[in-house]
């Protein structure tokens, strides 16, 4: 049985402005629905397996049981909630960006 999958608001307005500046701002809304069909389809198969991603590498984020998903240059950070049978996306960002401080 799947997790259910919950998104932060900020993960989640974290995801829409990326696809909306790929698909508005960059005039590619081709290449912006096929982004976000990858990353909901590699969501969608976490929650069907929510450990499969590894904890973090940085400390301070696998010892909050941070996991991460990686879609292309993107980094989706989530935890595993078992009690609840969910995982909750955290944050969404790219990963070319320094991240330790944001989370």
């Amino acid at each position: 049985m799947a997790f259910e999958v919950v998104w932060t608001p900020n993960a989640r307005e974290e995801l829409t402005g990326v696809i909306d500046y790929i698909a508005d701002d960059l005039a590619a809304p081709t290449a912006a629905a096929r982004l976000l069909d990858d990353i909901m389809s590699r969501v969608d198969d976490v929650a069907g397996l929510p450990k499969c991603c590894p904890l973090s590498a940085e400390d301070r984020l696998a010892e909050r049981g941070f996991r991460k998903i990686v879609v292309g240059s993107f980094l989706i950070f989530y935890s595993v909630d078992e009690t609840m049978g969910r995982i909750v996306i955290h944050d969404f960002l790219n990963g070319r960006r320094s991240y330790g401080d944001l989370l």
